[in-house]
């Protein structure tokens, strides 16, 4: 064995060395230094394996809370989502018996007034497709109530789209629930103010200023066009505006 190995096994062989050589004794001593080491680095490894286990288990502890706190966010927004809508039809039903006191006239339906039913067998998916046929066809109460009933049960984020709110606010316009109808559009607005949700919220602010314009709210009427202009300078739906404006 050289003396740079043993120096680097870290081996004391003084006594060796001033004594008479023994091949043996050398050999004892280099396995057991060899041992010795051997043992530290195992210690060492598996102390690096449990630490990493821990960090594992922490890490996905982690995500599941954070999996289990989006669930829950999306069921709060959509139990208030729910109550929002009880009180759009509840200020639906007190328009519409104001109506028919003063003109004797009836205006908009809620959804209880409609009398379609979704057939029951149909998934989620299969649902929202035939939702988007009926709306596509202008057959808004069964576009109206389908995708109703996506928002108010379904715990998917797919059916909280910009597309579908929007879809459903129109629905409503054209059945004349112009509470409804605004608070879907509403819920468009909430979206961030990214380029995927821009095109929706141009249209979302338009048709809330349709909306106001119905409901006979002439400031509500030029507030959500102003809107319109500030945040969508370069949306089809400006452009039509200016083009209105230019030729009264």
């Amino acid at each position: 064995m050289s003396l740079g190995l043993i120096g680097i096994l870290g081996l004391n062989i003084y006594p060796v060395l001033t004594k008479r050589w023994n091949p043996q004794a050398m050999l004892n001593i280099a396995f057991h230094g060899w041992t010795d080491l051997s043992m530290t680095y195992i210690h060492a490894w598996k102390s690096f394996q449990e630490k990493a286990i821990a960090i594992k288990k922490l890490d996905e502890n982690n995500n599941k809370l954070i999996t289990e706190n989006t669930i829950l966010k999306h069921k709060l927004e959509t139990l208030e989502f729910q109550h929002s809508t009880k009180k759009a039809q509840i200020r639906t039903q007190n328009k519409e018996k104001q109506l028919l006191k003063e003109t004797g006239a009836e205006t908009g339906r809620s959804m209880t007034s409609l009398k379609y039913t979704p057939p029951p067998q149909l998934s989620a998916a299969q649902l929202y497709t035939l939702g988007v046929s009926y709306f596509k066809a202008h057959e808004d109460e069964k576009a109206a109530v389908i995708f109703s009933s996506l928002i108010n049960s379904s715990n998917s984020f797919e059916y909280h789209s910009a597309f579908h709110f929007l879809a459903t606010g129109v629905a409503w316009y054209r059945l004349e629930n112009y509470f409804l109808a605004d608070l879907y559009f509403t819920e468009v607005l909430r979206k961030p103010e990214k380029e995927e949700f821009l095109p929706y919220q141009a249209k979302a602010r338009t048709w809330k200023a349709l909306v106001a314009k119905k409901l006979g709210k002439k400031v509500k009427t030029q507030y959500w066009l102003k809107e319109l202009m500030d945040h969508h300078p370069k949306a089809p739906e400006t452009a039509l505006i200016h083009s209105n404006r230019a030729n009264p």
